[in-house]
């Protein structure tokens, strides 16, 4: 007979807060409005029980898993829940050949919830493929991560994805206003102190209902409101979601520098921020502010190239968290330069005219006369040395017959390429007059 722990409760342990708050219902579940609205597909075919097989993708402690139980119940199919992160491909084959025989006798679908499926490697995927393929399988999977980077293009394409989005401060408060009324939640805020601990919690609910738990599982705060200081003094520190190969990696750096080309200093700045406590590359940053420098500002501030190599040097020279000060001074400055990508245009058009024109003949005159027959042949006659000619311009030919009188580069009206235009001007005249 077995012999009881003396560490065993001698009650049933009760569920987690998270857990007992979950929704049981559409009309309990609450936030992703944009998904329950008069115009859903979505709602439609969830009424009229002819869903499609379906991803959630969001940030975590958004909804994924409740509204995929509710589902399951209302649905009332055959169902079967499993997690990426313990379900192999051998025993998803089993489930899939189970599901298939019962489709092709009873013509029944079964549900197959994935939690966190985006874990499954190709492989695996490839095994649910056909019963999803078939009908057997009605799938819902559930992913923080962006579907187009870590699910297969065939099994993508046999899902309708369903996008949610973190829960706002006004739910998180419904949240916990639910569960002050069930009495699962029996603590009390200050309001600024319930305020800072929903902004903690940046629209993740089982973070935000965790961390309850934690303080009311204390008898610290039995009878007393909590206060700011107690939420500091109390509450590991939440990472900011930074996740530094995918969506959340891309969205930053995107907003960072379409902040910078709209010349709005304080979201750039606000960004950098976000990214350098996310632990993003300070390097990976300095880099993308270096092409910048070239892609939108350009000959408009040619400063603003030299402002972020001194930026990076200077980064490299002393490090962080010194040195990050370094780069909030180059944002700054890339921020309030004046805007131009000419130079960027001008490389497009460039190598489109490459592209579509080919190895053009030299002009032979710009050819170098290197041995006695090619000189016979006419390279390098007459060609003039510019430093000869007045202004130093001699206003003679270089580009290809083919694109004779071309313009690739146009300066901006902006910065110092209004006087690069002064300059362009003062050739263009020079040389009519030479002509004609």
């Amino acid at each position: 007979m077995r012999q009881k722990s003396l560490f065993e409760s001698k009650s049933t342990p009760s569920k987690p807060l998270a857990e007992k708050l979950k929704p049981q219902s559409l009309d309990d579940f609450l936030g992703q409005q944009h998904l329950f609205d008069s115009n859903s597909i979505f709602l439609d075919l969830f009424h009229k029980k002819r869903l499609p097989s379906l991803l959630f993708w969001g940030p975590p402690g958004c909804g994924k898993t409740s509204l995929a139980r509710i589902i399951v119940r209302d649905l009332k199919m055959d169902s079967i829940e499993v997690s990426a992160t313990t379900c192999g491909a051998k025993t998803l084959k089993e489930l899939g050949e189970k599901a298939s025989l019962q489709f092709q006798n009873f013509a029944k679908k079964t549900l197959l919830f994935v939690d966190e499926i985006h874990r499954f490697n190709k492989s695996q995927q490839d095994v649910l493929l056909p019963y999803v393929e078939s009908g057997a399988f009605l799938l819902i999977g559930a992913t923080t991560e962006n579907p187009s980077f870590e699910i297969n293009g065939a099994l993508l394409s046999r899902v309708h994805v369903l996008e949610f989005t973190k829960h706002n401060h006004h739910f998180l408060k419904q949240i916990f206003e639910r569960g002050r009324k069930s009495n699962d939640i029996y603590i009390t805020f200050e309001d600024s102190a319930l305020n800072a601990l929903i902004n903690l919690c940046d629209g993740d609910a089982r973070f935000f209902l965790n961390q309850i738990e934690l303080l009311q599982s204390s008898d610290l705060f039995v009878k007393k409101d909590i206060s700011i200081k107690d939420l500091e003094s109390h509450l590991p520190k939440k990472l900011f979601l930074h996740d530094k190969d995918k969506d959340q990696h891309y969205d930053l750096i995107s907003a960072f520098h379409k902040s910078l080309r709209g010349s709005d200093v304080q979201a750039s700045l606000y960004y950098l921020e976000r990214m350098i406590q996310g632990g993003e590359d300070r390097k990976f940053i300095l880099r993308r502010m270096i092409r910048f420098a070239s892609e939108d500002i350009g000959l408009a501030d040619p400063s603003a190239l030299q402002q972020t190599i001194s930026a990076l040097h200077a980064f490299q020279t002393i490090g962080s968290p010194e040195g990050d000060l370094c780069i909030y001074q180059a944002v700054a400055y890339l921020a309030n330069a004046p805007k131009s990508n000419s130079i960027y245009m001008a490389e497009k058009n460039l190598k489109s005219i490459v592209k579509e024109t080919g190895q053009l003949s030299i002009p032979k005159h710009l050819r170098n006369p290197v041995t006695k027959l090619m000189k016979q042949m006419d390279y390098g006659k007459g060609y003039i040395y510019d430093h000869n000619a007045p202004y130093h311009y001699s206003g003679q030919s270089f580009l290809p017959s083919e694109l004779k009188d071309s313009s690739f580069y146009k300066p901006g009206d902006l910065g110092f390429e209004k006087e690069i235009q002064k300059r362009q001007d003062f050739f263009k005249k020079r040389k009519q007059n030479k002509n004609g």
